[in-house]
């Protein structure tokens, strides 16, 4: 038995309708909000269940990037009630859609797919489509990277954590396409830090977690204001 929800009248039900579960908002229908449910991660069956009489009114910037968006896209009858709703750049950015995507290349923006973590392999399909500046920051593309290392922007790949993108940059450690202050943040980058250590941002090395024992070392230099706020316990 399903445990009856009697709401405070001050509720507000468009923050409300944003993360409570399906089992308490369908109690009260006349109170959802219908744009601010398409943020609930937990509300797609729901969603499904009224999508036709209340199509115009979700907000599709998020239902666009909810984790169960496949929910919708797997029904043709939804989708082409919705068509006008499928902004490309929205959807191809959606790891949770990528099963849509590949049988449906028309509804690709490329741009927005190539950092798409789940549609690598799509990619690899469509290489002449890539927008390989953006793939650079894709951290599943290490093996396409690797694989058209001619494409690649050195300074894009600063910040992708991928073991293919540590031994790209490591090859080239001295390129002046290296952005010290993005590769200082990033947490899988320790090796290379270590071979350069006075070309370190500090700020943003002190924001970086996957280096901390690294950190203990450089005390002098260590900005603690920005390490305090890392939410990593310092003090064992």
């Amino acid at each position: 038995m399903k445990p009856v929800f009697i709401p405070h009248p001050k509720i507000k039900w468009e923050w409300l309708s944003t993360h409570a579960e399906v089992m308490y908002l369908e109690q009260h229908l006349d109170k959802v909000n219908w744009h601010t449910i398409a943020e609930n991660p937990n509300a797609m069956p729901l969603i499904v269940e009224h999508f036709e009489e209340k199509l115009e009114r979700f907000d599709w910037y998020y239902l666009l990037q909810h984790p169960s968006i496949m929910s919708i896209l797997n029904k043709p009858h939804l989708v082409r009630l919705c068509e006008h709703e499928l902004d490309p750049y929205d959807l191809s950015a959606n790891p949770n859609a990528v099963p849509f995507l590949e049988t449906h290349l028309e509804s690709i923006e490329w741009f927005s797919l190539s950092r798409n973590p789940n549609a690598v392999s799509l990619l690899e399909q469509h290489p002449d489509k890539i927008d390989w500046d953006t793939l650079c920051r894709n951290p599943n593309a290490g093996i396409l990277l690797e694989q058209h290392s001619d494409k690649i922007d050195l300074s894009g790949v600063c910040s992708n954590p991928c073991p293919e993108a540590m031994t790209l940059l490591s090859r080239n450690i001295d390129s002046i396409d290296i952005r010290w202050d993005e590769l200082s943040g990033n947490p899988n980058a320790l090796p290379l830090l270590e071979r350069r250590i006075h070309k370190i941002d500090w700020e943003n090395a002190s924001r970086n977690v996957g280096i901390l024992p690294f950190l203990e070392k450089h005390l002098d230099k260590v900005i603690w204001e920005l390490v305090c706020c890392n939410g990593e316990d310092t003090t064992q």
